[in-house]
């Protein structure tokens, strides 16, 4: 039986739970809509709050229920303009400030900001300021490039503030403007004035987070105070303290009007009044300034900076002319409407990615990678990232969770959101730069690479590269005059039976190929008969790739160690990618001095230099159609041969190596099956004309193309052995996106897919691991419409979206006629495969880095 004290507490807590609905209902509030759990507790808008959520949140209701909505039970948020003048404005009510506002108390006096009455407020009147201000915002956009970071805006404002209101007057800020633009610009900032500005924001920042938690918990903030004191911010303290017993301040500061004002202001009051004026200035204007500039740097608002520019550079430095300037006016209005400082930042905590964060939801990869991503960066170091993220996607689904910010996709429905979405790329891509400058592929911008590609995009599409008289002319040279005799000779030698390592004649053959169409046969390579430098130029090349790690992953580390001297990146890795930029760039302007050169060099047609030609030219029209318009002004226009030449090694550099790896792959597989072999050389025969070493003829195009056996071949390969298994990150918009059945995943969330798990997805390719070219053999596999459709969406060894890889048909094309010019004539037997298991990361070949096969001349 209960006890009588068990009977009363179980009535006492149903009366008390009764008043509380009975609260819910009748309060004056009840009927302003809301979610139902803020007619009953507070909790969950306090979750928002502690998890930096609560402005979105509250957005997201008034958009739900409209211009009046309850967040609370005491608590109600309004949206228009009719509540804000009753409220806030003058002619309302005259609503006062909430006890909230004791929390920015200073030395325990009350500020201006933080009287809670209106009449208690209008003692203390501030000058203005503000335009003056602008006069100084003004020379720093004429002076400083468009290079601050946040530490450096602050610490302009702080310099400013400091000037205005507690020294001589902010007219000396023009005195001073030159120092304050070098500092900001300068990469080697005074470490007195670096360390003064960084252990006052991080007082600062200690500040705003101790507020919320008093504010919320004041029980428990003075029953822990009694164990632990808040940190309190003595720097910024004794700066303000000291500086305002200065007796004969400028009349146009803050601190003169306070001391001259006729209510005689204490010490205390005046340092408190400044000090309040001292931390919201810094906090608001330099987090304005921030986002302002931000936004003015992205590539799709040069525009808009150049047009700032222009009114900035005919006016005076004066309050006058600042205040005629409308564009400015626009520029600086339109930049708090979107990134207003107000309210301030709230407290973020450690827990708060793991637990409160919209990505908490989301299954983890691992149980560390919701606190840190220590395990995804040591998984990469380790060059097991393919595999580990692939088991990851198997054990928790098609959505996972890398780190506290990365996300991984393995799914149809993720791809069409991240690569079809336009999703941007990263920093990450910023290692494929070229001579200091970006290239198509390393553009992190869409709007960037939409214009750099619209330039050569018709040269690379199957038509035109199928119909192109200097392709045919090209593929050739390179397979009768080239390739076949070398591989004729080893069949034919006394050691045969030795075989060759086709990886490297591969990588060769397909150097050779993509250099052809980029700069003219003249000006290519000729690495199949140039043996030594072959080997010289792929040497240097493969050894490079081990050190990617760092700049891709850590690269704020790297320059960090770089400045002491500690280089994570060997020095050599530097003279390595030196050497093969100047190689290139021979080639460039080869190829210029050829276009620009008498016509009779392109009697060959072969000579033509395709990628090249159409680029120049590509630009010469953006130039003069757009010219400092140009989204590419400041880098294609601006630098017109380094970005030519970077795309020329960018391109080259991933159509050899990727072809490479996919015609070895392909020459595996079929040297471990003499019937397919056989097979493949029969349907090859029924080309006309045949691509026997006798003819030296190129076939139509399209019949070699229109071949099953010899697509399935190649298709089944690239989805086993994708030449770019690896993830390809980018990064999701602001504010929020969704991904599959998770919403709200917020802006500047890196998130991958990855070839190796997406070919893996066993209800699409069932037994995975297994390479089966019947798959793509449509008259023969029996798969339903539905069935190929999924299939072909599922392939992605090209990446899919705007952004996929622009030379997906001169690849299929090229490693077609090698593969049917190789194996219409010999056939192939493995001597050595060892270590053919292909390495874990982005670009992978075989392991050993080696095949050897042998070659027999097939009977005709």
């Amino acid at each position: 039986m209960f006890s009588q004290t068990s009977l009363l507490v179980a009535l006492c807590s149903f009366l008390a739970y009764l008043l509380t609905i009975l609260k819910a209902l009748h309060s004056p509030v009840s009927k302003i809509p809301g979610p139902l759990h803020s007619k009953f507790t507070s909790l969950y808008i306090l979750l928002q709050e502690f998890s930096s959520n609560r402005r979105p949140y509250i957005h997201h209701l008034h958009r739900k229920y409209g211009p009046v909505v309850r967040i609370g039970p005491n608590e109600v948020s309004f949206s228009s303009y009719d509540a804000l003048r009753e409220i806030y404005m003058s002619g309302g009510s005259g609503y006062d400030k909430t006890e909230f506002y004791s929390l920015f108390e200073q030395f325990d006096v009350k500020t201006m900001f933080s009287t809670l009455t209106k009449s208690d407020a209008s003692k203390t009147v501030s000058p203005n300021f503000w335009v003056e201000f602008g006069s100084g915002l003004k020379l720093l956009l004429q002076n400083a490039p468009m290079q601050l970071d946040v530490v450096w805006m602050h610490m302009f404002v702080s310099t400013a503030l400091d000037f205005y209101y507690l020294t001589d007057g902010f007219r000396y800020i023009f005195t001073v403007m030159p120092w304050i633009v070098q500092v900001i610009s300068s990469s080697t900032p005074t470490v007195r004035t670096l360390s003064r500005i960084q252990k006052m924001g991080r007082s600062w920042k200690n500040y705003h987070t101790t507020i919320v938690y008093i504010h919320h918990f004041p029980i428990f903030a003075r029953l822990f105070s009694k164990f632990q004191k808040a940190r309190h911010t003595p720097l910024s303290n004794n700066y303000v303290l000291n500086t305002c017993q200065y007796s004969d301040p400028s009349p146009n500061t803050l601190l003169a009007a306070l001391q001259n004002n006729p209510d005689r202001f204490q010490k205390t009051d005046i340092a408190a009044e400044c000090m309040d004026h001292f931390a919201a200035g810094i906090d608001t204007v330099g987090d304005a300034l921030c986002f302002l500039l931000f936004q003015l740097s992205q590539p799709q608002t040069h525009d808009i900076q150049e047009k700032l520019s222009v009114e900035l550079r005919k006016g005076q430095v004066d309050k006058e002319e600042i205040g005629k300037m409308r564009y400015l006016d626009a520029v600086v209005k339109e930049g708090l409407r979107l990134f207003p400082p107000i309210p301030m930042s709230q407290p973020s905590f450690i827990i708060y990615p793991a637990f409160l964060s919209p990505l908490a939801k989301i299954p983890p990869a691992h149980w560390s990678s919701p606190f840190s991503p220590l395990w995804i960066l040591w998984t990469r170091y380790h060059s097991r990232e393919n595999r580990e993220v692939h088991a990851a996607h198997q054990r928790r689904g098609p959505v996972i969770r890398l780190a506290p910010n990365e996300l991984s996709v393995n799914d149809v429905g993720g791809l069409r959101t991240v690569y079809a979405g336009g999703f941007e790329k990263g920093q990450w891509y910023s290692i494929f730069d070229n001579y200091g400058v970006p290239c198509m592929f390393s553009s992190w911008h869409s709007r960037n690479h939409s214009v750099r590609k619209r330039m050569i995009s018709n040269i690379y599409s199957k038509s035109s590269i199928h119909g192109s008289p200097a392709f045919a002319r090209q593929a050739q040279v390179i397979l009768y005059d080239r390739l076949l005799p070398i591989i004729n000779s080893s069949a034919s030698s006394p050691t045969s039976s030795e075989g060759i390592d086709v990886l490297d004649i591969w990588n060769g053959s397909t150097m050779d190929f993509i250099t052809a169409y980029l700069f003219g046969l003249k000006n290519s390579s000729n690495f199949l008969q140039n043996e030594a430098y072959r080997r010289h130029w792929l040497s240097l090349y493969n050894s490079r790739k081990s050190y990617t790690f760092f700049p891709q992953e850590l690269p704020r580390l790297t320059r960090f160690c770089k400045f002491f001297n500690i280089h994570l990146v060997p020095t050599w890795v530097d003279d390595a990618n030196h050497e093969l930029e100047e190689w290139t760039k021979s080639r460039v302007e080869a190829s210029i001095s050829s276009l620009q050169g008498p016509s009779t060099l392109l009697a060959d047609a072969g000579n033509e230099a395709v990628v090249m030609g159409t680029l120049l030219a590509g630009i010469a029209k953006e130039r003069k159609s757009k010219g400092a318009e140009s989204i590419l002004a400041n880098e294609t226009l601006r630098y017109p041969e380094l970005s030519v030449a970077s795309e020329m090694i960018d391109q080259l550099a991933a159509g050899h190596e990727t072809s490479g790896i996919i015609l070895t792959y392909i020459s595996h597989h079929l040297s471990q099956n003499l019937h397919l072999q056989h097979k493949l050389r029969a349907e090859l025969l029924t080309l006309s004309p045949s691509m026997l070493f006798s003819t030296s003829k190129i076939p139509n195009p399209k019949e070699l193309d229109s071949l099953p056996l010899l697509h399935a071949i190649v298709m089944e390969t690239l989805r086993v052995d994708a030449a770019i298994p690896g993830s390809q990150p980018r990064i999701t918009p602001y504010p929020s996106c969704s991904l599959g059945k998770y919403n709200n995943i917020p802006g500047g969330v890196r998130v991958n897919a990855q070839a190796h798990s997406l070919h893996r997805n066993e209800e699409v390719f069932p037994d995975p691991e297994k390479w089966d070219y019947k798959r793509w053999m449509d008259t023969e596999n029996g798969y339903s419409a539905e069935r190929k459709r999924e299939r072909d969406r599922t392939f992605w060894a090209f990446s899919s979206g705007g952004r996929m890889c622009i030379g997906n048909n001169f690849a299929m094309y090229e490693l077609k006629l090698v593969i049917a010019a190789v194996y219409t004539n010999f056939t192939t037997y493995i001597v050595n495969d060892d270590g053919i298991e292909q390495m874990d990361g982005y670009t992978c070949g075989p392991e050993s880095n080696q095949l050897i096969l042998r070659f027999e001349k097939a009977v005709e």
